[in-house]
């Protein structure tokens, strides 16, 4: 049986605070969320833009508006109507004792992106996790087999994630970390091109 890493709740949440005090210091954008005073009601938040590298197909929206921790996500982000607005929430999973990866993508107007598209847009890209195949010889399937729609565990509607079934061995796989939330990130991140600068890593070195 592979080895595995889980965290409980109490460690999920002091090592976000941990992470977003690294993100305070290096003057980044990472925010925590708290939604009411229940467990696991506190998640990390981040917004980026980025460019798309494939024609968007006409769609309406794939599921209804949320309300989150962050500014309006519908303010205009620029009149090239390639440029996402991608919201990320790295989010403490209770069935699997890991950090999970949720994530919208905007167009400009608004609208949210399918997820057919956000396959296509994420699937020249990828960390060291999970898939031995390229980026480039992954197909629809394959990133089926990463990426999801699922239900926000906290804001309780349907948000695209990244699968938590390996990330306890994944995380046991990179050794022992100061921070978990970080590794996670660092590991995860890239299939959706969220990465993160080399100086979180420096808060940590010896």
């Amino acid at each position: 049986m592979a080895n595995t890493v889980n965290m409980s709740w109490e460690e999920f949440l002091q090592e976000a605070e941990e992470f977003k005090n690294i993100s305070d210091r290096l003057g980044d954008s990472w925010t925590l969320c708290k939604k009411g005073d229940d467990a696991c009601n506190t998640y990390l938040v981040y917004e980026q833009k980025i460019l798309s590298t494939v024609d968007l197909k006409p769609t309406s929206d794939p599921f209804e508006e949320s309300k989150y921790c962050t500014e309006d996500i519908t303010a205009a982000s620029g009149p090239n109507n390639d440029l996402l607005k991608t919201e990320y929430h790295v989010i403490y999973s209770l069935p699997y004792q890991v950090p999970v990866l949720y994530f919208r993508l905007y167009r400009s107007d608004g609208s949210l992106v399918s997820i057919e598209d956000a396959w296509r847009i994420f699937r020249g890209y990828g960390g060291n996790a999970s898939t031995t195949l390229s980026p480039h010889q992954r197909t629809n399937d394959d990133m089926l087999n990463i990426m999801t729609q699922l239900e926000h565990p906290v804001l309780r509607k349907p948000y695209y994630a990244l699968h938590p079934c390996r990330t306890a061995e994944l995380l046991a796989n990179t050794g022992r970390s100061r921070n978990r939330i970080l590794t996670f990130i660092s590991l995860m991140g890239p299939y959706v091109q969220l990465t993160l600068r080399n100086e979180y890593g420096m808060e940590y070195a010896e």
